[in-house]
């Protein structure tokens, strides 16, 4: 889709290194998929109460367009930043493109498929028994990453899971979630779709990570609009899957914003990559602008919002390749007549209180100020932003391998991104004279499975009339595989904040590998097929010894290898999350949060208040909203047991205004 590619990298691919360094650091982002209605049909809908009470309290992407129809391809723009497979009957798992999953992998991260009426957990069909789950609407078990035998299979889990996990094991770092069809709007009606977000969505924003000052980050998004909305922007009518009403919900997004950018689903992709710390983004994502104006710059500033200037992207540090795309807002209990930017002491440009301009600077170092000012034309505030921008590098750049590399970590990653006076239609890859495959993109990120020895990889990019734009190569050498097993997770000596940890491993041998089984302490605790395993297990605490082992299709061991590791002890007492101490709260609402750790049972938990007792709630935990008077609070949460003895408490100072 020519129109497509247009507003891929030539509208957001300049923002994304500095969008980055704007978006909060999360270990909990969540995304609800819902299918098959355009924006119209859902913003202002009567039908749709809650969702656009969720508009009202959180923020919208008002210009946000699915990159095309049919929900299997379009759903892996979210987690893969391409379309991967337009087969919505597939029930292969044997696609190896990068996805989001192999990267929350490698940083230790867990993750989960929550499915509303899956069968059971790894579910490999394609519809349940009664035709309420669509296999097509699961986008993240499609990959080799997620294939049974993995032990990740397991990780999509009926959706009833979930309140299990939040009992047992908590809040995984990453969930994707989908409604039946009934629920998700595919099937059944918008105000169905409404009901259900509304009886689940409370219990998600309930956690700890959603309490004020917490990383939560949830989006609500749509595979498509409906067949009748094929826009790509709101000055593009074709090509694409029609305009969403993406939602951004976390007690770091602006509350009420919505946003005039235009996003597709790969942004939604590299907000998350840029949260959660992912050093590589699959796919588009890679190169496209994290959704950076959605968010505060600070938990400071997410606390106390009014009174300032807000700079949303450039980031503090970052480096813009080509044109500066500023976005940035005043929030004043005065009147704000305009705001002005200046940079490097010249003046840009004026504007009301919301910025959204584009700039063409001269490469090297940037400060970039903006005031807002009042009505007799006096500074209200300034804030300031430092960066540097670099000229786009005109042609193809392979950023990896690089030139003369040993590559020792199988797969060998290919990434590269094109820069053209025109649009790229595809890049093919080359390696040592055999094409390995082409992508309708202006980026590659992309794993192959090569021999050891020399190789030189080229890279063509092409026009959308097949002629050729660019080649670059680069010449480097993959190194053999040292046999035995090697443990990647835990690592020697590493510690661990709770009781489940994640054993990864993978064995290379001369002979065929059949199952690696994982042991601790003498124990079994369980086994893969193949000649990797990646799962996670509940241990004692104290110390431990892991061993992993590869055995041949006779069962004998191959080779086995050990690390040790240790498991702290729960920490005893009552931990109060919100409010957190000195937190000046701007509203007559404080919302306490608290749990507590204890060796004997809590029969309960009482909350008290400047001397006050504001109430009491059984068990382990207290989530609860009270209004209070203005001035100097102090918080105090007992926890009790069964004979009503207070085993510990915990304090905190804050003030109402």
């Amino acid at each position: 889709m020519p129109s497509k590619a247009l507003f891929l990298f030539a509208c957001l691919s300049i923002a994304g290194l500095a969008g980055a360094q704007s978006i909060p650091r999360s270990s909990h982002v969540w995304i609800i998929n819902e299918e098959n209605h355009s924006y119209n049909e859902v913003v202002g809908n009567s039908q749709m109460p809650y969702y656009n009470q969720l508009i009202s309290q959180y923020a919208l992407a008002d210009q946000f367009y699915s990159d095309q129809h049919s929900s299997l391809p379009a759903l892996m723009w979210f987690v893969a930043g391409a379309p991967v497979e337009p087969n919505n009957d597939t029930t292969s798992c044997g696609h190896s493109d990068d996805n989001v999953v192999r990267e929350l992998l490698k940083q230790g991260y867990s993750w989960r498929s929550y499915q509303e009426d899956l069968p059971y957990a790894g579910f490999q069909g394609l519809y349940s028994p009664d035709y309420l789950y669509y296999r097509r609407h699961n986008p993240l078990i499609d990959f080799t990453d997620v294939c049974p035998g993995t032990g990740q299979d397991t990780n999509v889990v009926p959706f009833t899971q979930m309140a299990s996990d939040f009992s047992q094991i908590g809040t995984v770092n990453f969930a994707w979630i989908t409604p039946d069809v009934n629920d998700d709007a595919h099937n059944g009606t918008l105000e169905a779709a409404d009901q259900w977000l509304q009886a689940n969505v409370p219990a998600i924003l309930a956690r700890p990570e959603f309490a004020p000052g917490g990383d939560g980050i949830l989006f609500i998004v749509w595979d498509e609009a409906d067949f009748d909305n094929n826009s790509c922007s709101a000055a593009v009518d074709d090509g694409c899957g029609g305009r969403t009403a993406t939602l951004v919900i976390g007690p770091q997004v602006v509350p009420g914003y919505r946003s005039s950018l235009t996003y597709h689903n790969e942004n939604v992709l590299a907000t998350v990559c840029a949260a959660m710390g992912l050093s590589t983004c699959p796919g588009a994502a890679q190169g496209a602008a994290p959704m950076a104006d959605f968010f505060y710059p600070s938990p400071a500033a997410a606390a106390s919002p009014q009174n300032s200037i807000r700079i949303a992207t450039p980031g503090n540090g970052a480096t813009v390749v080509g044109a500066v795309n500023l976005i940035a807002s005043a929030s004043e209990s005065l009147t704000v007549s305009q705001t002005q930017v200046w940079d490097n002491g010249v003046k840009l440009g004026v504007y009301g209180t919301q910025i959204n301009a584009t700039y063409n600077l001269s490469p090297g170092p940037h400060t970039t100020t903006v005031l807002d000012l009042d009505s007799n034309y006096s500074i209200i505030h300034a804030s300031s932003v430092t960066y540097n921008v670099v000229a786009p590098v005109p042609g193809l750049q392979i950023l990896s391998p690089t030139p003369n590399e040993t590559v020792t970590t199988l797969p060998v990653e290919i990434a590269a991104q094109a820069n053209e006076s025109v649009d790229v239609g595809q890049i093919q890859v080359w390696d040592n004279g055999v094409k390995l495959g082409y992508y309708g993109s202006a980026n590659v990120n992309q794993y192959y499975a090569l021999a050891p020895g020399p190789h030189t990889t080229t890279l063509v990019d092409l026009d959308f009339n097949g002629n050729v734009l660019h080649e670059s190569s680069v010449a480097y050498n993959v190194a053999a595989p040292a046999s035995g097993v090697q443990i990647i997770s835990p690592t020697p000596a590493e510690p661990f904040s709770n009781s489940t940890i994640q054993v990864i491993a993978q064995a290379t041998e001369a002979a065929p590998v059949s199952q690696m089984q994982v042991w601790d302490n003498g124990v079994k605790l369980g086994w893969s097929l193949g000649s990797e395993v990646n799962q996670e297990f509940s241990v004692a605490p104290g110390t431990h010894t892991v061993t992993v082992l590869g055995l041949d299709s006779n069962y004998n061991v191959l080779d086995g290898s050990s690390v040790a590791y240790t498991v702290p002890g729960p920490t005893n007492g009552v931990e109060i999350v919100t409010p957190y101490p000195a937190q000046s709260i701007g509203s007559a609402t404080v919302q306490v949060s608290a749990q507590a750790t204890e060796a004997v049972p809590v029969s309960q938990m009482q909350v008290w208040d400047n001397g006050v007792k504001l109430g009491w709630y059984p068990g382990t935990t207290v989530n609860q909203n009270f209004t209070l008077p203005p001035g100097p609070h102090i918080l105090t949460i007992l926890d009790l047991d069964s004979n009503y003895n207070i085993i510990h408490l915990s304090s905190v100072s804050y003030s109402m205004q």
